[in-house]
């Protein structure tokens, strides 16, 4: 029954992964996914556990590195677009530093990264992601969908 669930609850994020709510104006927009790749990274190498992913050096060195080595259009590398913008896709969370609370309703206020680092605390994962990120195999899959679905000619 247990594996099950945890099969279920790949499922339902390699779903969600699959249909991330991307800017396609100018081409598929690889900001949120160079980020998700980021995260799960960050996982994976032990520099995070928590369900609270802050906006830390490691991670923005991650998120460059891997725009770096992945993405080949003319898209500009912003790191603060994409942390913002999961919000929109149902399992990531905001919150806000004190003080700032109302500020997460402007997202022209959050383009920029001294903005964003400036107003939000962190952000919170759902609790089933938070499992397989934290699960080595599980973690794996769901980086290689993404290189795969978002990156497959790398």
């Amino acid at each position: 029954m247990r594996k099950s669930f945890a099969g279920f609850r790949l499922q339902k994020y390699l779903r969600a992964f699959e249909k991330l709510r991307i800017d396609r104006a100018h081409g598929i927009a690889p900001h949120k996914p160079i980020l998700l790749l980021s995260i799960l990274q960050t996982f994976q190498i032990g520099i995070n556990n928590s369900q609270r992913i802050y906006i830390s050096p490691e991670l923005v060195a991650l998120f460059k590195s891997n725009w770096s080595l992945l993405v080949i259009s003319n898209h500009d590398c912003r790191f603060a677009l994409p942390f913002y913008h999961l919000t929109s896709d149902k399992f990531w969370k905001l919150i806000p530093k004190p003080g700032f609370e109302n500020i997460l309703q402007l997202s022209a206020s959050l383009r920029s990264f001294a903005n964003l680092n400036a107003a939000v605390d962190f952000a919170v994962t759902d609790e089933d992601l938070l499992a397989l990120m934290n699960d080595k195999k599980s973690n794996g899959i769901l980086q290689q969908f993404l290189l795969d679905k978002y990156f497959p000619e790398t």
